[in-house]
């Protein structure tokens, strides 16, 4: 038989593949190709020196999966499946991990190869933005030391207006009370500053610390209303919603995503100066990879705040989210800036449309939670009353006070501790002459003493029933966010709101491990 042409056929393809390995060998990034097992069976010159193998120790069968952190190995093999299907991918960052132990992330494109119309195997390109990424966050913390000097003018300007809210308010009733008149219009006036104070200091904590989300299950449909309604009172701005029915709950921070909401609609609202609607929607959507978002395949709610204002011009469009951005007169331009952050570390994203003289909308994409509501979260009444020992453990003098002054008012006997020690002793002279505490509340960070984690290390070594409740002023400790991992029954933030106090001891009292 003659052979002639097959053998032609071979050697030209030979010819061809060497031609390939050559010049692969000569490109700045990444070539790989792996068979149908996802095994690597030739990766060029620059993949091998950033990976740190030979072609020998690839040739004895090294994975795909090999090179890729756990996290991004299930990704990588949707990614796969999606080109044995013949469907067409985009380009995707992975975090890989060389031989030597060092992290990299690559953005890795893969594509099929084919031999007479068969898929054989797959080619991948990869370029490392580790540097790449690296500069980003020195660029983000430059500017952050940057505008320092802007922001420490605006939090004393701001926080000097709240003070004097505060200081005359109190001053006001003082001469009210001293005549026996009503001085609850004062009282009102100082709740509203410390509120403002409070949301203040929140907002620059989210944003210069990280603000690590406190979750429970939330109906994002009631907060939505809530909060939107709020944002608007009083001004010549309307508001109509269209929310999904059976929204799934999300897994939140309530005080956290009603900031991003707040932000979206007063923004809306200051963007039609002549009056108009902000138009609210929510549904279930559901997010996969051919969707382009960079999210987690799975289910989530989507919020949409839009409006018919001014709209937002091209060159600025990239530039909404960044710090201290803002095309207004008044305005810190950490609003924005804050808001994307705090719905990046819920695990979500948040886009941008908008077009000049026709409006602007922002959608918000949160992940829905498979978990019921607790009764705590969907329940529409406050509880108010109380019963027990509750001990208190602060090193702030005012904390300790108010603290008490609350819980009585709330029904409990209350016992109060500076730290940890004197917390710890308290707790075991309470044990022995038979009235024990039906909760603990330990103020996470001491100063030169011992703080809430260690001190509940100590109580439970001493009774493994104590039901503990961790506090504090910060929310970016782990702690705060995972109470229960840490031992905690439940968490509360600084300063204390009084209905928040008596619902997390109630349910922390009458849980049942």
């Amino acid at each position: 038989q003659n052979i002639t042409s097959r053998k032609r056929t071979e050697e030209a393809l030979r010819e061809s593949e060497r031609r390939f390995r050559e010049t692969a060998d000569l490109l700045p990034t990444l070539v790989c190709e792996l068979n149908l097992d996802r095994v690597m069976t030739y990766v060029n010159k620059t993949g091998r020196e950033l990976l740190g193998y030979t072609q020998e120790e690839i040739g004895r069968g090294i994975s795909l999966y090999d090179i890729l952190q756990s996290e991004d190995q299930e990704r990588a093999e949707r990614k796969t499946d999606q080109v044995l299907q013949g469907k067409t991918t985009d380009a995707s960052e992975f975090k890989a991990i060389t031989r030597g132990g060092q992290e990299l992330a690559l953005l890795i494109n893969f594509s099929a190869i084919r031999r007479q119309n068969e898929v054989i195997g797959f080619r991948t390109s990869g370029m490392n933005v580790t540097f790449l990424k690296e500069m980003e966050k020195e660029l983000q913390r430059a500017q952050i030391l940057e505008s320092l000097g802007i922001l420490a003018g605006g939090i004393g300007h701001d926080f000097n207006n709240i003070l004097a809210g505060i200081v005359g308010n109190v001053q006001l009733a003082k001469k009210k009370l001293e005549r026996g008149q009503s001085a609850d219009s004062y009282l009102q006036g100082i709740q509203k500053a410390t509120e403002r104070a409070v949301s203040l200091s929140r907002q620059l904590l989210t944003f210069s610390k990280g603000g690590a989300p406190v979750k429970k299950i939330a109906p994002i449909g009631e907060l939505l209303k809530e909060t939107a309604g709020f944002a608007l009172r009083g001004s010549h701005v309307g508001c109509s919603f269209a929310i999904g029915d059976q929204l799934w709950p999300c897994h939140i921070d309530q005080g956290q995503i009603s900031q991003v909401i707040n932000n979206l609609v007063i923004n809306a609202g200051q963007s039609m100066p002549h009056g108009g609607t902000v138009q609210i929607k929510a549904d279930n959507h559901k997010v996969d990879d051919d969707t382009g978002l960079p999210l987690n395949p799975g289910p989530y709610v989507r919020i949409g705040v839009g409006d018919q204002g001014v709209g937002i011009a091209p060159e600025n469009m990239g530039k909404v989210f960044e710090p201290y951005f803002t095309t207004k007169d008044k305005g810190s331009g950490l609003g924005l800036a804050v808001s994307y952050s705090i719905v990046n570390k819920h695990g979500g994203h948040i886009t941008l449309h908008s077009k000049l003289n026709e409006g602007t909308t922002f959608t918000v994409y949160l992940p829905a939670s498979q978990d019921t509501l607790s009764r705590s979260s969907s329940s529409q009444s406050q509880p108010t009353a109380g019963s027990g020992r509750i001990l208190l453990m602060d090193d702030d003098d005012i904390v300790r006070e108010v603290g008490s002054e609350s819980l009585q008012e709330l029904g409990y006997d209350v016992a109060l501790a500076e730290h940890g020690k004197m917390a710890l002793d308290i707790y075991r002279e309470a044990s022995r002459i038979g009235r024990p505490f039906a909760a603990v509340i330990l103020d996470l960070t001491v100063p030169g003493g011992m703080g809430g984690k260690e001190t509940l290390e100590n109580l439970r070594a001493f009774d493994a029933s104590v039901r503990a409740i961790v506090s504090s002023g910060y929310s970016d400790d782990p702690v705060m966010a995972e109470p229960q991992k840490y031992g905690f029954s439940g968490v509360i933030r600084k300063p204390y709101d009084i209905d928040d106090l008596a619902m997390v001891l109630l349910d922390v009292i009458t849980q049942r491990k």
